[in-house]
């Protein structure tokens, strides 16, 4: 068990490009517990399986025995430049029977490997990851997702994730995850600007993971308020985003302005011409603005 005690390390470097199991920890076993801490400005680059905490995971029981959570990176930089490398994380390069709980990523990974994620670059079997967000931007040669670069079994569960990291390179991209062998479970999971592309190889898939949106606020607007089923929010940023549908809000005024009508762009609103009241504002594929 390694507890951070919520304490940083700064400006770790890694430089081991021919050797595999590359780190803050090499290689996990057993039921390994690692929590509570934040890794600022690192520096990593490895061979197969290399990670941000843990290059490669391997929990001992279907349970998900090892347990890493509360871990953050801030402004991590991977470089991986030898092309028959695979399996490059942002938390965790290679993961199976294992929990990844409440963790972040920031930062640039930059490879011409394959299974790239911002979270775990491949997921075997038993990955559960819950409450995760990556914000670093990707580029890999194939099977590159925001969270998951590439997973295997049925019994990997992806559960209130959501990037915003640009997922760029070859082919097999995706907002959420890069590829997939088997039908797995996604849950709330979400992708958005300024990552553009679809929560599965390019496109939104049906249990997958789907876009959020902005609505910003424009001209004379003080206030937009929807109720929070509406929201994802971000835990690095802290910024609101939302879901695809029919919304009911409610809007403020800046104070002592003369009010003609609203406008709103990207999306469809009713009752313009009424200042008060609630109003349903329809998201369907574009951020909105609102003045």
């Amino acid at each position: 068990r390694f507890n951070g005690n919520n304490k940083t390390i700064s400006n770790l470097t890694v430089n081991k490009p021919y050797e595999t199991y590359q780190g803050l920890f090499g290689y996990l076993g057993g039921t390994a517990v690692i929590q509570d801490l934040t890794l600022i400005d690192c520096h990593i680059t490895g061979n197969h399986s290399t990670g941000g905490i843990v290059g490669r995971a391997e929990g001992t029981s279907a349970d998900a025995s090892i347990q890493i959570s509360n871990c953050h990176l801030e402004n991590g930089a991977f470089a991986i430049t030898r092309p028959d490398v695979n399996s490059i994380g942002g938390i965790a390069g290679y993961a199976q029977n294992t929990q990844i709980t409440n963790c972040t990523v920031t930062g640039e990974i930059s490879t011409i490997s394959a299974d790239v994620g911002g979270i775990v670059g491949m997921a075997y079997g038993n990955v559960i990851v819950t409450s995760c967000e990556n914000a670093a931007n990707i580029n890999a040669t194939k099977y590159c997702g925001g969270i998951v670069g590439f997973e295997y079994y049925s019994s990997n569960r992806f559960t209130n994730c959501f990037n915003t990291g640009v997922i760029e390179g070859g082919s097999y991209l995706g907002g959420i995850v890069g590829d997939y062998y088997n039908d797995n479970d996604y849950s709330n999971c979400y992708y958005a600007y300024p990552c553009t592309t679809g929560a599965l190889e390019g496109y939104d898939s049906d249990g997958k993971g789907a876009r959020a949106y902005l609505i910003k606020a424009g001209d004379h607007i003080a206030s937009i308020n929807i109720a929070d089923e509406a929201t994802v929010t971000s835990k690095i940023s802290g910024t609101k985003y939302y879901k695809k549908g029919d919304w009911t809000l409610t809007l403020g005024l800046e104070a002592n302005y003369t009010f003609l009508k609203y406008t709103c762009e990207g999306g469809t609103m009713t009752d313009l011409e009424t200042a008060d009241g609630t109003h349903t504002l329809t998201i369907n594929k574009n951020d909105v603005t609102i003045s």
